[in-house]
Protein backbone atom coordinates (compact mmCIF):
# COMPACT_ATOMS: atom_id res chain seq x y z
CA UNK A 1 0.00 0.00 0.00
CA UNK A 2 1.25 3.52 -0.44
CA UNK A 3 -0.89 5.95 1.91
CA UNK A 4 0.26 9.65 1.11
CA UNK A 5 -0.52 12.11 4.23
CA UNK A 6 -1.32 15.19 2.07
CA UNK A 7 -2.98 18.79 2.50
CA UNK A 8 -2.07 21.89 0.34
CA UNK A 9 -1.78 23.82 3.67
CA UNK A 10 0.88 24.13 5.85
CA UNK A 11 0.64 23.50 9.39
CA UNK A 12 -1.45 20.60 9.46
CA UNK A 13 0.75 18.14 11.44
CA UNK A 14 1.15 16.41 7.78
CA UNK A 15 5.22 15.47 9.30
CA UNK A 16 3.66 14.20 12.58
CA UNK A 17 1.10 11.79 11.08
CA UNK A 18 3.05 10.40 8.88
CA UNK A 19 6.03 9.39 11.61
CA UNK A 20 3.39 8.25 13.62
CA UNK A 21 1.27 6.22 11.35
CA UNK A 22 4.60 4.43 10.57
CA UNK A 23 5.42 3.71 13.88
CA UNK A 24 2.01 2.48 14.18
CA UNK A 25 2.09 0.13 11.44
CA UNK A 26 5.82 -1.21 11.89
CA UNK A 27 4.88 -2.19 15.12
CA UNK A 28 2.22 -4.62 14.17
CA UNK A 29 4.50 -6.40 12.61
CA UNK A 30 4.08 -4.68 8.99
CA UNK A 31 6.72 -3.96 6.58
CA UNK A 32 7.01 -0.08 6.41
CA UNK A 33 9.69 2.47 5.24
CA UNK A 34 8.21 6.01 5.42
CA UNK A 35 9.30 7.98 2.17
CA UNK A 36 10.29 11.53 2.68
CA UNK A 37 9.83 13.53 -0.13
CA UNK A 38 9.05 17.01 1.25
CA UNK A 39 11.38 20.11 0.21
CA UNK A 40 13.43 20.48 3.52
CA UNK A 41 13.63 16.67 4.84
CA UNK A 42 10.63 17.19 7.33
CA UNK A 43 10.38 13.29 8.33
CA UNK A 44 13.91 12.47 8.12
CA UNK A 45 14.70 15.31 10.49
CA UNK A 46 11.55 14.37 12.90
CA UNK A 47 12.96 11.17 13.70
CA UNK A 48 16.77 12.23 13.87
CA UNK A 49 15.79 14.29 16.47
CA UNK A 50 13.38 12.13 18.66
CA UNK A 51 16.49 9.88 18.90
CA UNK A 52 19.00 12.37 19.32
CA UNK A 53 16.96 14.27 21.80
CA UNK A 54 14.63 11.26 23.86
CA UNK A 55 16.58 8.38 22.79
CA UNK A 56 13.82 6.90 20.53
CA UNK A 57 14.41 4.09 17.89
CA UNK A 58 11.90 3.54 15.84
CA UNK A 59 10.99 0.65 14.24
CA UNK A 60 11.17 1.22 10.74
CA UNK A 61 13.37 3.35 8.06
CA UNK A 62 13.15 6.84 6.63
CA UNK A 63 14.05 7.09 3.02
CA UNK A 64 14.39 10.46 1.66
CA UNK A 65 13.53 11.80 -1.79
CA UNK A 66 13.84 15.43 -1.79
CA UNK A 67 11.27 17.79 -4.28
CA UNK A 68 11.05 21.10 -4.22
CA UNK A 69 8.85 21.70 -6.78
CA UNK A 70 10.25 25.49 -6.63
CA UNK A 71 13.34 24.86 -7.40
CA UNK A 72 14.25 27.10 -10.98
CA UNK A 73 15.02 23.51 -12.77
CA UNK A 74 11.91 21.81 -11.78
CA UNK A 75 10.15 20.17 -14.13
CA UNK A 76 6.82 18.75 -13.03
CA UNK A 77 6.24 16.14 -15.65
CA UNK A 78 9.91 14.73 -15.77
CA UNK A 79 10.11 15.43 -11.67
CA UNK A 80 6.95 13.74 -11.16
CA UNK A 81 7.38 11.14 -12.91
CA UNK A 82 10.88 10.42 -11.70
CA UNK A 83 9.54 10.73 -7.56
CA UNK A 84 6.45 8.06 -8.64
CA UNK A 85 9.37 5.68 -10.19
CA UNK A 86 11.32 5.91 -7.31
CA UNK A 87 7.89 5.55 -4.47
CA UNK A 88 6.38 2.75 -6.81
CA UNK A 89 9.99 0.67 -6.95
CA UNK A 90 10.15 1.17 -3.13
CA UNK A 91 6.71 -0.78 -2.50
CA UNK A 92 7.63 -3.29 -4.28
CA UNK A 93 10.64 -3.84 -2.80
CA UNK A 94 9.10 -4.49 0.29
CA UNK A 95 6.39 -7.31 -1.36
CA UNK A 96 2.68 -7.42 -1.64
CA UNK A 97 2.15 -6.60 2.25
CA UNK A 98 4.36 -3.32 2.75
CA UNK A 99 3.37 0.36 3.07
CA UNK A 100 4.82 2.95 2.28
CA UNK A 101 3.85 6.18 3.83
CA UNK A 102 4.52 9.40 2.11
CA UNK A 103 5.15 12.85 3.96
CA UNK A 104 4.50 15.69 0.87
CA UNK A 105 5.02 19.13 0.37
CA UNK A 106 2.69 21.97 1.02
CA UNK A 107 1.15 24.52 -1.55
CA UNK A 108 2.41 22.38 -4.81
CA UNK A 109 -0.51 21.02 -6.39
CA UNK A 110 0.76 19.66 -9.10
CA UNK A 111 3.46 17.59 -7.57
CA UNK A 112 0.10 15.96 -5.47
CA UNK A 113 -1.45 15.02 -8.36
CA UNK A 114 1.75 13.53 -9.40
CA UNK A 115 1.85 11.48 -6.12
CA UNK A 116 -1.78 10.69 -6.60
CA UNK A 117 -1.32 8.32 -9.74
CA UNK A 118 0.33 5.65 -7.66
CA UNK A 119 -1.46 6.38 -4.34
CA UNK A 120 -3.89 3.65 -2.64
CA UNK A 121 -4.97 6.31 -0.19
CA UNK A 122 -4.67 9.42 0.93
CA UNK A 123 -5.00 10.93 4.70
CA UNK A 124 -6.00 14.40 4.71
CA UNK A 125 -5.76 15.95 8.25
CA UNK A 126 -8.49 19.14 8.73
CA UNK A 127 -8.23 21.37 11.56
CA UNK A 128 -11.05 23.26 11.46
CA UNK A 129 -9.83 26.89 10.96
CA UNK A 130 -10.68 29.11 8.72
CA UNK A 131 -7.83 29.01 6.58
CA UNK A 132 -7.16 25.42 6.33
CA UNK A 133 -11.66 25.01 4.53
CA UNK A 134 -10.16 26.06 1.09
CA UNK A 135 -6.69 24.74 0.58
CA UNK A 136 -8.29 21.37 2.16
CA UNK A 137 -10.92 21.56 -0.01
CA UNK A 138 -8.63 22.28 -3.54
CA UNK A 139 -6.63 19.04 -1.79
CA UNK A 140 -9.10 17.07 -2.51
CA UNK A 141 -10.39 17.79 -5.63
CA UNK A 142 -6.48 17.13 -7.03
CA UNK A 143 -7.05 13.60 -6.08
CA UNK A 144 -8.57 10.45 -7.41
CA UNK A 145 -7.13 8.10 -4.82
CA UNK A 146 -9.53 7.49 -2.04
CA UNK A 147 -9.32 10.01 0.43
CA UNK A 148 -9.56 9.95 4.52
CA UNK A 149 -10.21 13.23 5.82
CA UNK A 150 -8.81 13.11 9.69
CA UNK A 151 -9.83 15.59 12.36
CA UNK A 152 -7.67 17.34 14.03
CA UNK A 153 -8.62 19.36 17.18
CA UNK A 154 -6.07 21.95 17.53
CA UNK A 155 -8.52 24.34 19.06
CA UNK A 156 -9.70 23.82 22.57
CA UNK A 157 -13.56 24.56 21.56
CA UNK A 158 -15.45 23.33 18.35
CA UNK A 159 -18.59 24.97 17.63
CA UNK A 160 -21.58 24.48 15.21
CA UNK A 161 -20.32 26.77 12.20
CA UNK A 162 -16.90 24.68 12.43
CA UNK A 163 -18.88 21.50 12.58
CA UNK A 164 -20.37 22.83 9.55
CA UNK A 165 -17.27 23.59 7.81
CA UNK A 166 -16.05 19.95 8.46
CA UNK A 167 -19.27 17.99 6.98
CA UNK A 168 -18.91 20.23 3.59
CA UNK A 169 -14.75 18.64 3.78
CA UNK A 170 -15.91 15.64 4.79
CA UNK A 171 -18.61 15.61 1.56
CA UNK A 172 -15.72 15.87 -1.19
CA UNK A 173 -14.13 12.89 0.30
CA UNK A 174 -14.12 9.28 0.60
CA UNK A 175 -14.42 8.50 4.60
CA UNK A 176 -14.16 10.06 7.46
CA UNK A 177 -11.70 8.86 9.76
CA UNK A 178 -12.98 7.43 13.17
CA UNK A 179 -9.62 9.09 14.70
CA UNK A 180 -9.33 11.95 16.20
CA UNK A 181 -6.51 13.58 16.81
CA UNK A 182 -5.85 16.32 19.53
CA UNK A 183 -2.71 18.48 20.44
CA UNK A 184 -0.12 17.02 22.44
CA UNK A 185 3.03 19.60 23.30
CA UNK A 186 5.35 15.77 23.27
CA UNK A 187 4.56 15.91 19.02
CA UNK A 188 6.09 19.83 18.97
CA UNK A 189 9.05 18.81 20.52
CA UNK A 190 9.49 15.57 18.17
CA UNK A 191 8.71 13.08 21.86
CA UNK A 192 5.79 10.59 21.78
CA UNK A 193 2.68 11.02 24.15
CA UNK A 194 1.85 8.12 26.72
CA UNK A 195 -1.22 7.21 24.42
CA UNK A 196 -0.83 7.02 20.52
CA UNK A 197 -4.23 5.10 20.55
CA UNK A 198 -5.78 7.56 18.29
CA UNK A 199 -3.09 7.07 15.53
CA UNK A 200 -3.57 2.87 16.49
CA UNK A 201 -7.41 3.85 15.65
CA UNK A 202 -6.39 5.70 12.32
CA UNK A 203 -4.18 2.89 11.05
CA UNK A 204 -6.41 -0.03 11.45
CA UNK A 205 -9.35 1.82 10.22
CA UNK A 206 -7.14 2.88 7.11
CA UNK A 207 -6.24 -0.75 6.91
CA UNK A 208 -10.04 -1.67 6.57
CA UNK A 209 -10.49 1.31 3.99
CA UNK A 210 -7.76 -0.50 1.87
CA UNK A 211 -10.80 -2.42 -0.25
CA UNK A 212 -12.95 0.38 -0.24
CA UNK A 213 -14.52 1.73 -3.77
CA UNK A 214 -14.68 4.98 -3.91
CA UNK A 215 -18.01 7.12 -4.47
CA UNK A 216 -18.17 10.19 -7.18
CA UNK A 217 -17.16 12.93 -5.55
CA UNK A 218 -19.51 15.62 -4.89
CA UNK A 219 -19.43 18.67 -6.63
CA UNK A 220 -20.33 20.85 -4.18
Amino acid sequence: MILLVANLKGGMARTTISVMLARAYAESSERVVLADVTCDGDSARYVDIMKEKHGLALPFEVREFPSDPYEQNYDAAKDGAKLRESIQSLKESLGNNGIVVVDTNSHHEESLRSLDRIADLVVVPYDYSGTAFKPTLRTLDALTAPTTVLPYRRFSTINEGDETLLHRVVKKASHLSNAILTRDEKYEICDIPDSTVEYDQLATDLLKQGHFTHPLKSTD
